[in-house]
């Protein structure tokens, strides 16, 4: 894979990078305050506040929220600050979208794709025999230079 320059996730600022989405210095900043916040909650399970925990922590708001965002934190008791699904709006612990959304989403492609609709309707099957290039079943984006 060729080194290429790209936008850090986090900060924005452009790093030259072989595949990865995080600055180095930001790719530690997060992984040091995953620890650290991770061992917080393990000591005091019922901290449910962003503020609260970075206060505590001295772990950035923004690196909680990113966590939070990337699903590698979860807060089983989140109350009146928590974060929303993007889709129905109720409260959810880490992500962008709760369980029940995804696991309609999920179903929903399951079925548009061929993987698992019931009866087999004859309105389904073109899309499970529709491909294009090499066979592939989604839009890909090919660079100029393959």
């Amino acid at each position: 894979m060729a080194l290429t320059l790209v936008s850090c996730k986090f900060c924005k600022k452009p790093f030259p990078s072989y595949g990865g989405r995080l600055c180095p210095a930001c790719l530690k900043e997060i992984d040091d305050g995953y620890v650290t916040v991770r061992n917080y909650l393990y000591q005091n399970p019922e901290a449910t506040s962003v503020i609260d925990i970075a206060e505590q922590t001295g772990v950035e708001e923004d690196v909680i929220l990113y966590l939070l965002k990337e699903n590698r934190l979860y807060f089983k008791n989140w109350t009146g600050n928590s974060r929303l699904c993007q889709i129905c709006g109720i409260p959810i612990g880490s992500g962008t979208i709760c369980p029940t959304c995804s696991g309609k989403m999920q179903e929903r492609m399951m079925t548009e794709v061929g993987g698992g609709g019931a009866g087999g309707s004859s309105t389904a099957e073109p899309k499970t025999t529709k491909t294009t290039k090499k066979g592939a079943r989604m839009h890909v984006s090919h660079n100029k230079d393959d």
